[in-house]
């Protein structure tokens, strides 16, 4: 397709509107993207009625400048405004209103057509213009891909009607994290051109604080990328957490791949390896854009190598066959040479590049003030990106203040490249905290301790009591111009906002723990209203934005050292996170309590849920293959027990599971056995049912007295005869059936497991466990030599568990291919549907 065509409609009394937009449309322009047209490009001796209708009826998209000027033009409004209406119900062309200035166009005949900028706030309102029309950029290049998309499949565009909803689509889906938006950028044309050469499958962008690292993988997704319809969407992850949450975000991935068919519980409990395995599996061969941006906690700062999941995600992406293009960014280089490997360090902008950013500011100062300016603060700051914005930023409060900004940061920029971030933090933010009024002070300390980024409405709410209405705005607006401000767009969302990476860490090291407490409250406070309305709703059917509620709070509650509140409010959410499938979610805000908590402290006062969620804890890091962290907690918890009371049963308990998980049976005995018998000598009973862990260390022994005794515990003074009588025992459950099953079938009774096994499949409701009680049956078929029994009723494991646990799923469906092949003849089983092998399966069960 070639250059889309675009219309502007527009009052001549916002001539100065149209400029702007057309300054800002250069890129698309330059790009050869688009082409522009207006009344003020008809040439002398042109029709200009003529020369209007033509241009208009060529058009693919038409943009309407929206003023009262503009509709109280008569040719603007029975010409222009009537014809692109038209166009736009019959499907030749996008029609895209534009609030320019507050005017009553609800009853005009474009009212039900989506406007920009979003909620059709007009420009004029915007504090800062640039921010409007960066928006309204956004949305005209969502209409020239769908353009793009519509003409390839020879497709009209869509009418938009009564739901007001525009009818282009935003190729970002829910469900990933936000990019930063970039106001003003210039330069990198060199690593773009890289980037975008497609010879790569994994590009690595380094460079120090403030370069633009972010800023470089978000222009390339959202400005480049995005029109190229090669790609099918990009997929943004911020790491920047000090905590690992790599997991999480793969299998958030996955889900989106897979758009929901596999989610997040039923694949929460699978290793990062075979995570990464269904990731490139349902990758295949389509082609998307991951960024995993700031990653910085992965890296090996020895030898400058990836360390941990990030590792593996990156060689996977490295050797794996696929279409699809990583880039992750890092302060760090890496220090790695793969001929699939870009790797980009950013340095400095040039010094012809600072003087473009300064102009793209439209300062009001003359050209040659600006171009001194430039050179100054290219020569001070070393073409540093942050910086310059920073200097940019304080020159729009005064050529006087900037001067005086410039000369008073002077004597600290001698400094080596690498101490950059030190001197930012040390030196030039606190000049720019210093010329702070108290109002912008008391926002970018309360700004420091938000742990996810929030809307100006909710902010503006959250700080009510610090700062009203009219104060908070003064402040924002300033902190935004100030460049402090990092904004997050998506056009079907309200614009969210946190600080620069920079700028909250100078204020944290700042400021102590009792200074910033008021704001942390503030924040608890919000997050408690909010988790009020959400807690009805909670279940483990939720997204992970929703638990993020209560894991904000828990942060906060934490940083404020409240760790009563966040123990509440973790043992609140615990079971539902854990269960919706986020469980590194879980173990990322336990462990930031568990490490920052006094435990003397809370053992000794009794915290409410200290010990449930110890246990919970320890439990789910032994069950996630975090050994070394299990072991370190249930050490620490060892030495803070002063007795064998049932916090040491507790102990047994967690630490028996530890070693049986492991397959450390005899040690899971020695432990079980000992907490067994404190707790058979006292007349207080736990509730911790240490028995059944025993039981299960004893069954998978699989030695004849432990599997003995293992039953014993399984029965509970039931006799095997009960069990295995031909009437079902209403009191004896799924569960028991299984776990006396599986002993009988370590001893060689096949025929009485099976017996077990059948009655275990009836009775059991939980949908895992009697997948795992169908597989145990194929394995007692495969005993008996009766493979093709065997392969039904792996099929069937296979079935119940693609739903629940694909990782599951394709372990069976290694033992499968294992029985087809050795068996070619079995393979029709394979064809047979699903309804079919459940019924296959059934008469097998019911069969007396």
């Amino acid at each position: 397709m070639g250059k889309v065509s675009i219309f502007i409609s527009y009052s001549h009394e916002d001539e100065i509107y149209k400029d702007k937009l057309e300054k800002h449309l250069s890129i698309l322009k330059r790009n050869n993207v688009i082409e522009t047209w207006h009344d003020r490009k008809i040439v002398p001796g042109e029709e200009w009625d003529k020369k209007i209708k033509e241009e208009l009826e060529n058009a693919q998209i038409i943009l309407l400048l929206v003023s009262v000027d503009f509709l109280s033009s008569n040719y603007c409004y029975d010409i222009e405004i009537k014809r692109a209406v038209e166009k736009h119900e019959k499907g030749e062309a996008v029609l895209i209103p534009i609030m320019l200035r507050k005017c009553d166009w609800n009853e005009t005949s474009f009212s039900k057509i989506q406007t920009l900028p979003k909620n059709a706030k007009p420009v004029k309102n915007f504090e800062d213009e640039d921010e409007a029309f960066y928006s309204i950029i956004e949305g005209i290049k969502i209409a020239i891909t769908q353009l793009q998309k519509r003409k390839e499949q020879n497709i009209k565009v869509e009418v938009a009607t009564e739901s007001a909803d525009l009818k282009i689509f935003h190729k970002i889906k829910s469900e990933c994290d936000t990019p930063p938006n970039i106001l003003h950028w210039v330069g990198r044309q060199r690593e773009i051109n890289e980037i975008d050469l497609d010879l790569h499958k994994v590009v690595f962008i380094s460079g120090i604080g403030g370069q633009g690292k972010s800023g470089l993988a978000s222009h390339y997704i959202k400005e480049i990328a995005i029109r190229k319809n090669t790609w099918e969407f990009w997929d943004w992850r911020d790491c920047q957490e000090k905590e690992n949450r790599i997991h999480t975000k793969i299998i958030s991935i996955i889900t989106r791949l897979t758009n929901g068919h596999i989610l997040a519980n039923q694949i929460s409990e699978a290793t990062i390896d075979d995570l990464l395995d269904l990731f490139f599996q349902e990758l295949e061969a389509r082609k998307i854009i991951f960024v995993f941006d700031n990653i910085d906690a992965y890296i090996e700062f020895e030898n400058f190598q990836l360390i941990g999941a990030v590792q593996k995600l990156y060689k996977a992406a490295l050797t794996k066959n696929h279409n699809s293009k990583f880039i992750f960014t890092c302060r760090s280089s890496l220090n790695d040479i793969d001929t699939e490997l870009l790797t980009i360090k950013l340095q400095g902008l040039t010094l012809d590049e600072t003087k473009e950013l300064f102009t793209d500011y439209n300062l009001s100062l003359k050209n040659e003030d600006v171009l001194q300016l430039s050179e100054k603060s290219y020569s001070l700051t070393k073409g540093h990106p942050l910086w310059l914005n920073l200097i940019a930023a304080q020159v729009r409060r005064g050529l006087d203040i900037a001067e005086n900004f410039i000369k008073g940061i002077t004597p600290n920029s001698n400094f080596q490249e690498d101490s950059l971030s030190s001197v930012l933090s040390n030196k030039i933010l606190y000049a720019i905290w210093s010329s702070l009024n108290d109002k912008q002070k008391t926002l970018l300390m309360a700004f420091a301790e938000i742990v996810r980024a929030e809307t100006q409405e909710n902010l503006s709410t959250i700080l009510s009591s610090e700062l009203n209405h009219n104060q908070f705005t003064k402040a924002f607006k300033a902190l935004k111009q100030l460049n402090l401000i990092v904004i997050k767009s998506r056009l079907d969302e309200q614009d969210t906002f946190e600080l620069h990476p920079l700028v909250k860490e100078y204020v944290i090291h700042t400021f102590g723990r009792v200074e910033r407490s008021k704001f942390i409250s503030l924040f608890v406070n919000f997050y408690d209203n909010v988790i009020l309305i959400l807690k009805p709703k909670l279940n483990s059917e939720q997204p992970l934005s929703f638990f993020e509620n209560w894991t904000a709070k828990i942060e906060l509650a934490i940083n404020k050292d409240d760790y009563k509140s966040a123990l509440v409010t973790l043992e609140e959410v615990s079971n539902s996170i854990c269960n919706a499938g986020y469980i590194e979610e879980y173990i990322r805000v336990a462990n930031l309590l568990f490490v920052n908590i006094d435990w003397k402290t809370a053992l000794n006062e009794e915290y409410s849920y200290f010990n449930s969620q110890f246990t919970k804890f320890v439990d789910t890091l032994t069950e996630f293959g975090k050994f070394d962290d299990a072991s370190a907690y249930l050490t620490k918890y060892d030495k803070h027990i002063t007795n064998k009371g049932a916090n040491y049963i507790r102990f047994c308990k967690s630490k028996c599971h530890f070693y049986w998980f492991q397959n450390r049976f005899d040690e899971a005995i020695k432990l079980a056995e000992e907490g067994v018998a404190l707790e058979d000598q006292s007349t207080t009973k736990t509730g911790l049912d240490l028995k059944h862990t025993l039981a299960l260390a004893l069954r998978d022994t699989k030695q004849k007295e432990n599997i003995a005794r293992a039953l014993k515990i399984f029965l509970n003074e039931k006799s095997i005869e009960n069990i295995l009588q031909e009437s079902d025992d209403n009191f004896i459950g799924g569960e028991t059936y299984g776990n006396v099953g599986r002993c009988l079938q370590y001893n060689g009774n096949i025929s009485d497991a099976l017996i077990c096994f059948k009655k275990s499949i009836k009775k059991l409701k939980d949908p895992m466990n009697k997948g795992y009680a169908y597989f145990w049956y194929a394995e007692c078929m495969i005993s008996n030599n009766q493979i093709d029994t065997a392969l039904w009723f792996c099929k069937q494991a296979y079935i119940i568990w693609k739903k629940l646990s694909p990782i599951k799923a394709l372990n069976v469906e290694k033992i499968i291919k294992a029985i087809t092949e050795v068996n070619p003849s079995l393979l029709t089983i394979l064809e047979r549907s699903d309804r079919e092998v459940e019924n296959y399966c059934y008469n097998i069960i019911t069969l007396k």
